[in-house]
């Protein structure tokens, strides 16, 4: 069932792992003030954002939606 996914794990797993990683490097360095770069913010914002689409399209899959 789950052999043709990335490392055996559900569909979408992958990506909302990647997006919470970033998110908790982006709150630790705010908890201690360490200056984030902005391409850094660019990196995390891409990457909600390639994570909120990625579901969208599976929403719309579900649905029958165009």
């Amino acid at each position: 069932m789950l052999k043709n996914e990335p490392l055996f794990l559900p569909k979408g797993s992958v990506r909302a792992i990647l997006v919470l990683i970033l998110t908790g490097f982006i709150c630790a360095c705010v908890w201690y003030q360490i200056p984030v770069s902005e391409s850094i913010i660019i990196l995390w914002a891409g990457c909600v954002g390639w994570y909120f689409g990625g579901r969208l399209n599976e929403i719309k899959k579900e649905n029958g939606d165009s």
